[in-house]
């Protein structure tokens, strides 16, 4: 999965659960010592500028550090698991 990258948000991951005919969406953040790892490597170094931090992002803000992964190096990358749980 490759971790969304735009102007003005963080680094996150889009998740969507259905259940029972309703799509439920939410999206799931990285901690910065994370993404100052990742972005420190190729191909994130092509990327330059200046990334929007956790702090910076206004969805973050309004709770984002209840969905955020905090991963461990793998090899060449990364691994995690995270328990969400779904209001139906």
């Amino acid at each position: 999965v490759s971790p969304c990258l735009y102007q003005g948000r963080a680094t996150h991951i889009h998740l969507k659960v259905h259940v029972n005919g309703v799509v439920h969406t939410t999206q799931l953040f990285f901690d910065e010592a994370t993404n100052n790892a990742v972005y420190a490597q190729s191909p994130y170094t092509a990327h330059g500028g200046q990334r929007t931090t956790n702090a910076q992002d206004n969805i973050y803000s309004g709770g984002g550090s209840t969905t955020t992964l905090r991963p461990t190096k793998s090899g060449s990358g990364y691994v995690g698991t995270e328990t969400l749980g779904v209001k139906a």
